[in-house]
């Protein structure tokens, strides 16, 4: 319950304890410590569309921000910015 109450997320609960990610997730939810939305500030989002535009990595923007990869990819695709990597396509 400390954990959860200092805000860490279910994932990183369940993986530090070795317990099932879905018991986790109840225990929360039952506790009202259930899963939040982090909203990022406008400041945030544009930090994230310039760092790309530098040409930093996905990975790296994540690690800095203290964000998950896939929402630094949510917005950058919201803006725009985010390619598939190609793969699988012929050269041209």
């Amino acid at each position: 319950m400390r954990m959860g109450k200092e805000g860490a997320s279910a994932n990183r609960i369940s993986k530090e304890l070795g317990l099932n990610f879905n018991t986790v997730s109840r225990v929360l939810k039952k506790h009202g410590l259930g899963r939040t939305r982090r909203k990022l500030t406008r400041e945030q989002i544009e930090e994230i569309r310039k760092s790309r535009q530098r040409g930093e990595s996905i990975y790296s923007i994540a690690k800095r921000l203290n964000i998950s990869t896939n929402l630094v990819s949510y917005h950058l695709k919201r803006s725009g910015q985010v390619r598939r990597s190609g793969r699988g396509q012929s050269p041209t």
